[in-house]
């Protein structure tokens, strides 16, 4: 006694009737441009984007909800994610985008000043140095390497490095000629 009992109810309701229908199926969200993008350091970045398509509610693209920010200055992998809900409450399969910033651009560096300079013997020299520059790291602080031995003519070489954060590196060289310009000491 009570078995089969309840068996069937409920079946055929609100088939075929068009009112109270529930559309079962999630919107489809696709990506448009790659899934995954190599951007350089400093480069603008504008996002493709992506579509949302829904068997119900048709179109859906202006509702998509994107997530996630690239910081184009700074290097590291970011993720731009999309999702949308239809008008019956179904949530789409987010979809996301890796957007990774890489640096392989070099510093710049400059000299301040001439490439060449003239210096006399015995006089104090002053080095005016150099100035580095790097898309992703900002201003860079040159190494310096080379001696002048102002007491002893001869041509030497003085040269600014500057490395990035990537390892990448620039460097440029000041030639200095100390020269004894003083004339002949003559005694008599």
């Amino acid at each position: 006694e009570g078995e089969g009992e309840g068996e069937g109810e409920g079946e055929g309701e609100g088939e075929g009737e068009g009112e109270g229908e529930v559309d079962p199926d999630a919107p489809v969200i696709t990506l448009l441009g790659a899934a995954e993008i190599e951007l350089e350091c400093g480069q603008l970045y504008e996002d493709a984007g992506a579509t949302a398509l829904d068997d119900e509610d048709g179109n859906l693209t202006e509702s998509l909800v994107r997530s996630g920010t690239v910081t184009v200055a700074t290097t590291g992998t970011y993720t731009i994610s999309y999702n949308v809900i239809d008008s019956d409450g179904n949530q789409a399969s987010q979809v996301s985008r890796t957007v990774v910033v890489v640096d392989t651009t070099p510093p710049t560096i400059n000299l301040v000043g001439p490439a060449s300079v003239t210096q006399s013997c015995g006089s104090p020299f002053v080095d005016l140095g150099a100035t580095g520059i790097d898309v992703c790291d900002g201003t860079l602080t040159p190494v310096v390497t080379g001696q002048i031995l102002v007491a002893t003519t001869g041509t030497y070489t003085i040269e600014y490095t500057v490395t990035d954060g990537a390892g990448l590196s620039a460097s440029v060289s000041r030639t200095v000629i100390v020269q004894d310009d003083s004339g002949p000491n003559i005694t008599l």
